[in-house]
């Protein structure tokens, strides 16, 4: 069996600990549409998809 994985890489920007720095989550648009690709949604079952839309 095998798997492939996609990294998302941190960004830099305001800690949640109030330090400014890298290890910030992904913005979510990226995240989404990152997600969205590698899923291959479109056409009829983008609607469905849409609803979740950051």
């Amino acid at each position: 069996m095998s798997f492939e994985i996609t990294l998302i890489p941190h960004i830099k920007k305001r800690l949640a600990c109030g330090d400014y720095g890298n290890g910030a989550m992904a913005e979510p648009s990226l995240i989404y549409s990152t997600v969205k690709t590698l899923l291959g949604v479109g056409g009829a079952s983008a609607k469905c998809w849409n609803k979740f839309k950051p």
